[in-house]
């Protein structure tokens, strides 16, 4: 923390608050900002700077708002651009996740009157936070794999233990209809070898005999 306080930080171009689309039809614009953005594991940090905090010493209280998310350090940058009457904080938590949640949580939220701005300051990791934060990424996906893999599992024999259900409730089990069928495949008769039926042809009734025309 010491050797973060003596950087001088510049600004570069992911500090700055993106411009949302302008091509939305009038009557889909909404009240408020509804832009998504997706973020990469390599943008995402658990260094954060905010921006827009008024220069009214409410560095004690910006730090009680972002210690909900989780441990942290709030040191106020020196000598960083900002806009008049307003300052910037670097703020460091203990992990990654809690980084993310408060990034989420707190940008564009209203603070003493002025709207915060906050973003990911990956460029302020060592190494080390680089790998520990790539390590956790690993770890965090395989998890996720497991518990999908469970939750397929439970979900198929939640469908085997329906279907079994379904014939039971019929009034037979489903041993007993494949011993039924294993019979009647079985003990069926073979009709390869038995004679076609004879069919017999219909009666034809006879016609009355007509009396011989006489001539006039």
């Amino acid at each position: 923390i010491d050797c973060l306080k003596n950087r001088r930080m510049r600004k570069r171009q992911h500090h700055e608050k993106a411009e949302v689309a302008v091509s939305r039809p009038q009557y889909r614009e909404a009240r408020w900002e509804r832009a998504v953005k997706a973020y990469t594991v390599n943008q995402e940090s658990r260094f954060l700077i905010v921006f827009n905090v008024p220069a009214i010493k409410v560095e004690s209280d910006l730090a009680t708002l972002c210690a909900q998310f989780g441990s942290l350090s709030c040191n106020q940058i020196e000598d960083y651009p900002c806009e008049e009457f307003t300052e910037a904080f670097l703020v460091i938590f203990q992990t990654i996740s809690s980084g993310r949640l408060a990034k989420r949580k707190l940008d564009n939220r209203s603070f003493f009157g002025s709207q915060l701005h906050v973003t990911y300051a990956p460029e302020q990791e060592s190494v080390d936070d680089t790998r520990q934060k790539l390590q956790q990424r690993r770890q965090d996906v395989v998890r996720r794999l497991a518990a999908l893999q469970r939750q397929r599992g439970e979900l198929e024999k939640t469908a085997a233990a329906g279907d079994d259900r379904a014939v039971a409730k019929a009034g037979k089990s489903p041993a007993h209809w494949a011993a039924g069928a294993a019979a009647a495949v079985s003990s069926g008769p073979d009709v390869s070898s038995s004679p076609a039926p004879v069919v017999p042809e219909p009666a034809v009734a006879a016609r009355p005999h007509e009396p011989a025309s006489v001539p006039q």
